[in-house]
């Protein structure tokens, strides 16, 4: 008998939802990923030509052609977030109806600006929330059956909207949205570099707004001693303008035209530059624009870069002319003087007189001593300088009792060895006021001779060095603080780059492989974890160097308190009392409080690993806000608090050391203080001070504040 065959069924393991399907669909699916993978190199082609782009037109552009080229669509629109409104930037495929749509209102691309996450509709005649292109009040048929959204994201906050149409339902798919957020990414990437950019050029423009508003000449010198920066007071000072002699070192062949005393003055100059020394009041003669021969004293500093590399000296200059005028006149006075006693002439009164406004007009202090080195007689600038209402404070008293007790010795050694004639300049001691504080200060002292040549007084002029020495310091902060955020926003712009291709990588190895190993996810999450640790320690860094600007709003201590204990991950063997209260109303900047606050607590979480507790209070003095961070941790010694507000100091095993440093410019920033009490194993206390009310606006005054802030950190 014959035995006809069996034909059976298979069926699908479920495993390989794929291994039956026929030719042409496998086809598909492979032509399908070809088109894919083309796309997303597409992608990565725009983001080297976004890296190029100098202005948010641009990128718009750009970003608007790859969007074209990727994914096809009908209608295809950029809308930025401004003032409550999505402002539409640029559109194609579409004439422009309304350029604006309210936050609050319906749209798809409202509702992603909102929820900062992507929507995808594949039926707009299903969805309620729809706007038509034509128009809020457009009756008809829908001009688009699909619409994906994707927000531009910054820093947890909507600043722009991708937003794609086509005329047929069900256009985009899960790897077309994949592909738009890939872009969205992009884009937020380079919004974030142009804004960079245009902080540090408003760094740059405050830093050259300073060196115009100081009383002195700055100049700003290469390695090779060529000029880059030349201030109005250098102008002044030398004649010619800032057009002149930026870029070259001609200017000292002007300056200078005497071969000889030019090749000294630049070998001085290149050692200070070369060894980097710090010279103080050198003083040389030049030769103006004009002709006039002017005595001025240079100050020199050596600048270097982050690699502790010598790049050029900071200059500072000072007309003295009118300072040794003033003195050889006095020395003038002083012969005429002597010779009116020698001959004894009526004349003697009228040159006394003369004298004597010539001192009382000296903007320096003018102080004369008797043979003794007591004081005899000085001016109203003298007065105002030890700070004395009267002259009988001063009368009799020995010179070096107002001398600091450190500059004493040298000061006596210096005093006893000047000769019947000579005039010495430039001495640099540590004076004391009538109520012991301390000032720096230039002396310069002559001999005044009677006919026999023995000395009958001493004249000595006394310049204040505060204002010069305060300026001095804060121009080199200045300086420091500008490379440092330079650098800050390069190595975050060139560090963000690298870091956008891992984590776009993980994300695609995520989306696309859906890992089920452990081993795999685990590691994936590693990547990930270790991203956004790398992204916080650059966004603390650009963070310290940005301007800060403040959005006031009105709150509670109560309610900035709750905020941050809620964001904070509090283990199970520390207790927190929240004590504070609702009232009364502050007006601060909630996120940025909020920020504050979190540092502090976590801060007294980390010293308290064993457990403890810690106790927050709120209190009002005057027009002032007190809250009170106390815990029972480890505490702090004297070198630690030394260092606490310095940037990139830190005890920890991990972070910058920019988180306190950071507080402290947000509360200053609102016109407040903070301050800490701690001993070793006794805990530690911060506290800090808001006004309740803002005591300036945060535009001009605001900056002003913080600049000064940035200048004396």
């Amino acid at each position: 008998m014959q035995t006809k065959p069996v034909r059976t069924r298979h069926r699908s393991s479920g495993r390989n939802p794929q291994a039956h399907e026929n030719p042409v669909s496998r086809k598909k699916i492979r032509t399908n990923h070809i088109q894919y993978d083309e796309k997303l190199a597409a992608l990565h082609r725009h983001a080297l030509q976004l890296s190029s782009a100098m202005t948010i037109d641009e990128i718009v552009k750009q970003t608007l052609d790859v969007a074209e080229f990727t994914l096809g669509f009908d209608r295809a629109d950029i809308c930025l977030v401004e003032g409550g409104c999505l402002k539409l930037k640029e559109i194609r495929g579409a004439p422009v109806v309304f350029s604006e749509m309210p936050l609050d209102g319906p749209g798809i691309k409202v509702r992603a600006a909102r929820t900062r996450s992507a929507v995808r509709v594949s039926d707009t005649r299903r969805d309620a929330g729809y706007v038509d292109g034509k128009g809020y009040d457009w009756k008809g048929p829908p001009t688009s059956l699909s619409e994906l959204s994707v927000p531009v994201i910054i820093e947890g906050q909507t600043v722009a909207v991708l937003n794609v149409e086509s005329n047929r339902p069900n256009k985009f798919t899960e790897n077309d949205q994949t592909l738009l957020e890939t872009l969205a990414l992009h884009a937020a990437s380079e919004f974030r570099r142009l804004a960079s950019i245009e902080a540090v050029r408003d760094s740059e423009q405050r830093f050259r707004g300073l060196l115009e508003l100081v009383r002195v000449g700055v100049c700003v010198l290469d390695g090779e001693g060529n000029v880059r920066i030349w201030n109005k007071g250098a102008e002044e000072i030398s004649g010619y303008s800032r057009e002149e002699v930026t870029g070259h070192g001609k200017i000292w062949e002007w300056l200078y035209p005497e071969e000889l005393y030019r090749n000294q003055v630049i070998r001085n100059a290149m050692a200070i530059i070369t060894n980097r020394l710090y010279e103080e009041n050198l003083e040389t003669k030049i030769r103006r624009k004009d002709g006039q021969t002017r005595f001025v004293t240079w100050n020199f500093h050596s600048l270097v870069d982050q690699n502790d590399q010598t790049t050029g000296s900071v200059v500072v200059g000072r007309d003295i002319t009118e300072q040794i005028r003033m003195q050889d006149e006095i020395e003038r006075r002083s012969k005429q003087l002597e010779e009116l006693v020698e001959e004894r002439t009526r004349g003697l009164t009228d040159s006394e007189a003369r004298l004597n406004a010539i001192v009382q007009s000296c903007p320096e202090g003018v102080v004369v001593l008797d043979p003794n080195g007591r004081i005899t007689e000085c001016n109203q600038a003298a007065l105002q300088l030890f700070d004395c209402p009267s002259k009988d404070l001063l009368m009799g008293r020995d010179l070096l009792d107002l001398v600091a007790e450190n500059d004493r010795g040298a000061a006596s050694s210096t005093f006893t060895k000047i000769t019947n004639s000579e005039t010495l300049r430039g001495l640099r001691y540590t004076l004391l006021r009538s109520d012991s504080q301390e000032f720096p200060s230039e002396i310069s002292l002559s001999a005044v001779e009677d006919v026999a040549g023995s000395p009958i007084m001493y004249v000595t002029i006394i310049r204040d060095l505060t204002e010069q020495n305060e300026m001095q310091e804060r121009l080199r902060k200045a300086e420091r603080f500008s490379v440092m955020g330079e650098t800050v926003t390069m190595v975050g712009h060139d560090l963000r780059s690298p870091m956008q291709g891992i984590s776009t990588a993980a994300y695609l190895l995520r989306k696309r492989f859906s890992p089920t190993d452990p081993q795999t996810a685990e590691l994936l999450g590693l990547i990930e974890s270790n991203l956004r640790y790398a992204n916080d320690i650059v966004n603390e860094l650009l963070d310290y160097t940005r301007e800060i600007h403040l959005e006031l709003t009105e709150t509670t201590p109560k309610a900035v308190t709750e905020a941050a204990l809620e964001k904070t991950n509090i283990p199970i063997n520390v207790k927190i009392r929240d004590l504070t209260q609702y009232m009364p109303s502050i007006t601060v900047d909630l996120t940025k409080t909020q920020r504050v606050f979190l540092n502090l607590i976590s801060n007294a979480i980390d010293a308290m690993p064993d457990g403890g507790q810690l106790t927050i209070t709120s209190s009002v003095s005057r027009e002032t806000l007190e809250l009170r961070f106390s815990d029972t941790g480890s505490g702090m010694d004297e070198a630690v608090m030394r260092d606490l507000w310095k940037p990139l100091k830190t005890t920890k095993s991990k972070g910058m050391g920019l988180g306190l440093a950071i507080c402290k410019r947000i509360v200053e920033a609102h016109g407040g203080s903070i301050e800490v009490e701690s001993a070793r194993g006794k805990g530690s206390t911060f506290t800090v001070k808001l006004p309740i009310k803002p005591k300036t606006s945060t535009s001009s005054g605001e900056k002003a504040r913080i600049l000064n802030g940035l200048l004396t950190q």
